[in-house]
């Protein structure tokens, strides 16, 4: 019986350290799982982190690209306005030509005019005399 008892004691305790083993490597297991897990989730708030500085990023450049087109619509703008107002210089610049020639033309008309008026009186005071 004693045996017997003894072989039950000795078998129970290899169990006994079997399982106090087992929780062992099962506590170191959960231990390194935790440590990946927190390594794991640094690696991710990380990446969360660059991703926000991405989306920041793309949005500054979307509107960095809408206040440039705005720009550039209101730059084409003033261009189509300046268009017009050549055209308008060129037409303005066209009619002071042609009335310039008209003035000369006239001046010119006064001219002999007076010539004509110069020569009339040089011959009605020849005349006179």
């Amino acid at each position: 019986k004693d045996e017997t008892f003894r072989d039950v004691a000795r078998e129970m305790q290899t169990i006994r350290s079997d399982v106090m083993n087992g929780v062992k490597k099962l506590e170191l297991e959960h231990a390194s799982e935790m440590k990946a897990r927190a390594h794991l989730e640094e690696e991710l708030k990380s990446v969360n982190t660059q991703l926000n500085r991405e989306r920041e990023l793309v949005f500054n450049l979307q509107s960095d690209l809408e206040q440039s087109m705005s720009e550039r619509n209101a730059i084409q703008d003033d261009f189509v306005d300046l268009q017009g107002t050549h055209l308008h210089l060129e037409n303005r610049l066209e009619q002071v030509a042609h009335d310039r020639s008209h003035l000369s033309t006239q001046i010119d008309d006064m001219h002999d005019s007076i010539a004509a008026l110069e020569a009339d009186k040089d011959s009605l005071t020849m005349k006179l005399e």
